[in-house]
């Protein structure tokens, strides 16, 4: 029981019976098995500890000494003695509908955090590169209400959303991207920058020559001064 728990601590794999761990050239497999315990029936709520049969499911894990991992799980299927229901119990690691668990999530945004492309980071987890990318589109994070004092605005090629380029907005004395708009339209801006409370405090917008930054900034930033960015600047004059 003492060595279970070991297994059990290292592979961080909480509540479940580990019954085999098979170590391939490039592959491990972990084959578990959930404790038995009551459940809500989804049906009607009753609590039920009747098992009608099980299902073998293979999961996909965070890659183990380099190599690709996969948990083995002998699910149990539960049925409601009061409705008949039949269902499949809830398990921690495994989100609702996915064949991969919570730890790859996990795993994939702190990759993506990192400077590295999807297709790396799929390789590296085992899974496709629509998977990443779909994990991707979940993350959300809060646009900033409060800009510094000193900005700037430029533009990058990308290839999602429905244009063709996306406005990147930039702490340059902090050295830090404060956010990504996925449209540099004029339109697209305005929806955005009408939400930032100290449009006032902003003393200093950089940008290059194109006419709808300069339009932005005398809109939106009535106290600010516009600097053109020494390189457009050259390149316009050359």
């Amino acid at each position: 029981m003492l060595k279970n728990n070991f297994i059990n601590n290292l592979l961080n794999l909480k509540d479940v019976l580990i019954k085999n761990i098979v170590n391939g050239d490039d592959k491990i497999e972990i084959y578990i098995e959930t404790k038995k315990k009551p459940h809500f029936c989804p049906q009607c709520g009753s609590i039920t500890s009747k098992i009608h049969d099980y299902r073998t499911q293979k999961i996909k894990d965070i890659p183990i000494q380099g190599k690709k991992t996969f948990i083995i799980l002998k699910k149990h299927r539960y049925v409601c003695k009061c409705c008949a229901k039949r269902f499949f119990e809830y398990i921690e690691l495994l989100p609702k509908y996915h064949r991969i668990t919570n730890r790859i999530f996990a795993y994939i945004i702190n990759e993506l955090s990192c400077i590295s492309s999807m297709s790396s980071v799929a390789s590296k987890a085992n899974v496709s590169f629509h998977s990443v990318k779909r994990i991707f589109d979940l993350v959300s994070y809060p646009s900033p209400s409060y800009l510094p004092e000193v900005i700037s605005i430029d533009e990058f090629k990308g290839n999602s959303g429905n244009s063709d380029y996306h406005c990147i907005i930039v702490d340059p004395v902090n050295h830090k991207i404060i956010d990504i708009i996925k449209d540099r339209r004029l339109h697209a801006l305005c929806s955005y920058f009408r939400k930032i409370k100290n449009r006032d405090k902003v003393k200093y917008v950089i940008i290059d020559m194109w006419k709808p930054y300069v339009e932005i900034v005398r809109a939106f930033f009535k106290n600010a001064t516009i600097i053109i960015d020494k390189f457009h600047f050259m390149c316009y004059n050359t």
